[in-house]
């Protein structure tokens, strides 16, 4: 629930959900595109020549059974101890029996095939969270999942595909103890001992199926979950005793949650219903559901509106059902994703960038070059603009030895290279750019001198000891 206890999401089993189920198990399930030709009734162990000679609508469906159930055994929940419950199951010649309180082996078979369910299917669908979310697969939020539609459709035809073909250990013959057999093949030999005798219920009958509210009908109609409904059928029923002890003007009121666009009143005394149409149907123009309603309501409360503002409730219906027609907006903020359970601490194995990386040999490593100045000269300031040789000669340091006629002329030194050489500290610059700057500092190793002396150090003057300590 969000501020002011408004529902942010999530919704409990009702009364209609379980309903709904018995709705199912008296009609059977048709066969849908894309599902396999094994699941379905014809290509089964069920009877189906027999089933369709006395049940047309089996012609096409799928490998499941129809059930007409004698007595249910339910828990004290809810939805099972409401009054629409028991009133469907009344009128479906059903007994309900209730299991006792804390006593799950009173329907040990249904927790029982709870477990087989999770064990068989419910694991290897993507998203699985295993009994609570604590317990849910590694980075879950991350991976594709199904839509609720598309999860339904799996679970349909794995019943009809793997539940109701495969031997169960619980399902045995009398007369062959040792030998199980699947759901299909047992409901073949009970219709065979047994036979069938389908219920199909009328469009009158269905409608008794549906959630009511007994509500009073005024000179508007009747207002179930802040809509309003009215018709002419409708008034005349306003303010009109029901002649039920207890209810005064009230009337049963059935509606859909899944089709919420009409409702009908229930009169007892003629057996016979009176349909009403929601006053704004115009603006919707389609179809729609509670939920539906449920979210543009929401919509309307986040932006100021209230709940009995029908008209821009209605109009937010409209806009949502065009929104999912046009399908995501690529260029609109990203929707926060729903609560998927706590953020677990997973022992996640960090991949090593340096994997499969060698270890360097020293023996292949190059140095770095050395400066051809001292360092204390590279970033003196001064003009990056060499002077002309001969003043450069006039204004430097006594001046360097004449080298020999023995030194290769082609050294790769010309007479202002070999300036920069001895007096780059004090042309070199920080104005020029960076590139400059090492490239007048760096320098190749000079060619060394060819003397006939076999001895070349040992005329080497002190000064010159030093500055070659220096260097190294």
């Amino acid at each position: 629930r969000g501020p002011r206890g408004r529902r942010l999401g999530g919704r409990g089993t009702r009364s209609f959900d379980a309903v709904l189920m018995l709705a199912q198990a008296l009609a059977p399930m048709p066969g849908r595109p894309g599902w396999s030709p094994s699941a379905l009734a014809e290509r089964s162990e069920l009877p189906y020549a027999d089933l369709v000679a006395c049940d047309p609508r089996m012609a096409g469906a799928a490998a499941r059974p129809v059930i007409r159930p004698r007595m249910i055994v339910v828990d004290h929940g809810k939805i099972f101890n409401s009054e629409h419950f028991d009133d469907v199951c009344r009128m479906l010649g059903i007994s309900v029996r209730p299991a006792r309180t804390r006593t799950a082996t009173d329907k040990a078979v249904i927790e029982s095939t709870f477990g087989a369910v999770k064990k068989r299917f419910s694991q290897y669908v993507a998203g699985y969270t295993g009994s609570d979310l604590a317990r849910r697969g590694k980075h879950v939020a991350e991976e594709p999942l199904w839509s609720l539609n598309e999860l339904q459709d799996l679970l349909d035809e794995w019943i009809a595909l793997d539940w109701q073909q495969t031997a169960h250990d619980g399902l045995r013959s009398p007369f062959l103890p040792g030998i199980t057999v699947s759901p299909n093949r047992m409901y073949a030999t009970l219709v065979a001992a047994e036979g069938h005798v389908p219920l199909p219920l009328t469009p009158h009958e269905n409608r008794k199926l549906l959630p009511f509210k007994r509500l009073k009908v005024t000179d508007k109609g009747v207002t179930i979950d802040n809509r309003t409904y009215n018709s002419e059928a409708l008034q005349e029923y306003r303010n009109r005793h029901s002649q039920i002890p207890g209810q005064g003007m009230r009337w049963q009121i059935r509606y859909s949650p899944y089709a919420p666009r009409f409702v009908w009143l229930y009169d007892h005394t003629i057996d016979d219903w009176v349909e009403a149409e929601f006053i704004h149907q115009r603006l919707i123009s389609d179809a729609w559901t509670q939920w539906t309603w449920e979210q543009a309501t929401l919509r309307v409360l986040e932006d100021g509106g209230g709940r009995d503002d029908q008209r821009r409730i209605a109009r937010e219906v409209s806009a949502l059902r065009e929104r999912a027609r046009r399908g995501p907006d690529p260029q609109a903020k990203r929707v926060p994703q729903l609560f998927t359970g706590p953020v677990l601490d997973l022992d996640v194995d960090v991949p090593d960038p340096y994997e499969g990386v060698p270890d360097p040999d020293p023996a292949t490593v190059v140095r770095a070059p050395s400066l051809a100045m001292d360092a204390e000269h590279v970033l003196a300031a001064g003009d990056a603009t060499p002077p002309p040789p001969s003043a450069a000669r006039e204004e430097s340091q006594p001046a360097v030895p004449d080298v020999p006629d023995s030194i290769d002329d082609d050294s790769g030194e010309d007479e202002q290279t070999g300036w920069a050489r001895r007096s780059g500290a004090d042309s070199l610059s920080l104005r020029g750019s960076a590139a400059d700057i090492f490239a007048f500092g760096y320098s190749q190793p000079a060619t060394p001198r060819i003397t006939d002396d076999p001895n070349p150090h040992s005329n080497a003057s002190d000064d010159d000891a030093e500055d070659g300590e220096e260097a190294l």
